[in-house]
């Protein structure tokens, strides 16, 4: 789908971008992260981005110091934003 719109995933890189990805995909909700290292620290932040108004459902950020944490640095944000959206599908 995103092909066919000739969508380049590549460059999105804001909230809006994976909300214009979302209506193309015609889906409610989309998952967007980020990852970064500043001043050795490492930084994954993942969010859940409601796909009709833009807002943020759910949002985790994590840090590390050492490479070596990253694998359970990107599983337990997984695990973290999981039980937030399962929390946030409840109350719909």
């Amino acid at each position: 789908i995103l092909t066919e719109h000739k969508f380049q995933a590549t460059g999105c890189t804001t909230n809006e971008c994976a909300v214009e990805m979302g209506k193309l995909l015609n889906v409610q909700q989309i998952v967007v992260g980020s990852f970064s290292k500043l001043e050795g620290n490492y930084f994954i932040n993942i969010s859940l981005i409601d796909v009709n108004t833009s807002a943020v459902s759910a949002s985790v950020n994590s840090q590390c110091v050492f490479n070596t944490e990253l694998p359970n640095l990107a599983n337990d944000a997984a695990e973290k934003l999981a039980k937030k959206m399962v929390l946030y599908f409840c109350r719909l």
